[in-house]
């Protein structure tokens, strides 16, 4: 071997090294999921009557499945078009070409690990708009931030309104009342001094371990690159009611979920279930969201006096027919678009890999 090759393979080994230690814990990120999703699942199942689901299964009004997944379409349009409204700033663009690149996300995370979804989606995103991804993963962080705002109202408003409600439960809404509002205090503070509170959390976060610190800094840079649709009234009112309007037809579907496997419970045990489950299947578990999903009904009911084996059956209902439905879509979309999900896959690996090596080489 000539001295240039072996200086080359020199220089190549710590950088092979680093990325296959990234790659070594990617897979022990997704074996973890996949024991939390176990465990959760297992925890769900502890103490179900599997004789009860089994007849609540076998007794469910399938028909109502078809309303289901009909407000399933609304609810993924509206998510499509908030997300073209926090691109506005960006790029300005129809709503209707964002569908292919969402679908296909929401798709990857109900079959590929590590929540891949979200960055399949921000490369396809970026891609059909022709922006940065980072630019894109900006839109992504708020709509998590605007989602977060959105069910805690629906619950607060959901369990303060409605009658027939568990005392603790009230106790819970008047709390998430007051985080949605502090939230929402936070938001508007951000946007209107974003420069200062940017300032001040890089004081702030100085206490923090060095990468715990930088995470929190490269988020808040990123939310604060897409504030800028937050300053228009029109667009920020838009947006608004895009993050509400989805969640609402989610607990219209979770509540259709009850009737299906004839749970009597009342309206307001939605919104609680809703609140749930958007914040269980955060959890970075495994791919689908199953077990958390699962064991956020089973708790989320358990103050309504319903049992383990009628909340599985309710959880099963309102999961696998959305699943069923993402997934067959996601595949059409990446069919149509002529692209393969291994291939993309690949894709956004391979360019992980080389941000890695870049960082490293600096």
């Amino acid at each position: 071997m000539s001295s240039q090759s072996e200086v080359a393979v020199l220089e190549a080994a710590p950088v092979a090294t680093a990325i296959s230690r990234r790659s070594w814990r990617q897979i022990g990120m997704v074996w973890a999921g996949i024991a939390l999703s176990l465990v959760c699942l297992a925890l769900a199942m502890r103490g179900t009557n599997f004789r009860e689901t089994g007849l609540a299964l076998g007794r469910a009004h399938l028909w109502l499945a078809v309303p289901l997944l009909l407000l399933h379409v609304p609810f993924y349009l509206l998510k499509a078009l908030r997300w073209r409204l926090l691109l506005v700033p960006v790029r300005r663009t129809r709503t209707l070409p964002l569908v292919a690149p969402m679908m296909i996300g929401f798709m990857g995370n109900n079959v590929l690990p590590a929540r891949l979804g979200e960055l399949i989606r921000m490369y396809l995103g970026a891609r059909v708009v022709g922006v940065a991804r980072s630019q894109v993963l900006a839109t992504l962080v708020l709509e998590r931030i605007f989602d977060f705002i959105a069910v805690l109202v629906f619950f607060g408003l959901g369990v303060v309104t409605f009658r027939d409600v568990p005392p603790s439960l009230v106790s819970a809404a008047y709390v998430a009342a007051a985080m949605s509002a502090g939230a929402m205090m936070m938001a508007a503070a951000f946007v209107a001094w974003t420069t200062p509170v940017l300032r001040v959390t890089s004081m702030i976060v100085r206490v923090l371990p060095a990468k715990l610190a930088g995470l929190i800094q490269d988020q808040m840079a990123l939310g604060a690159s897409g504030m800028a649709a937050l300053r228009d009234p029109r667009l920020l009112g838009g947006i608004v009611v895009a993050s509400l309007l989805p969640w609402f037809l989610m607990a219209s579907c979770i509540y259709l979920s009850f009737r299906a496997v004839e749970l009597q419970v009342p309206v307001s045990a939605a919104f609680v279930v809703l609140a749930a489950t958007v914040f269980g299947v955060m959890v970075p578990a495994a791919p689908g969201f199953f077990g958390t999903l699962h064991l956020s009904f089973v708790l989320a009911l358990t103050p309504f006096g319903v049992g383990e084996g009628q909340a599985m059956a309710a959880a099963v209902f309102y999961h696998i027919v959305p699943y069923i439905g993402v997934v067959a879509t996601g595949l059409w979309f990446l069919h149509s678009t002529g692209l393969k999900l291994r291939d993309i896959e690949t894709e956004v690996a391979d360019r992980e890999s080389r941000a890695a090596r870049s960082i490293y080489e600096y």
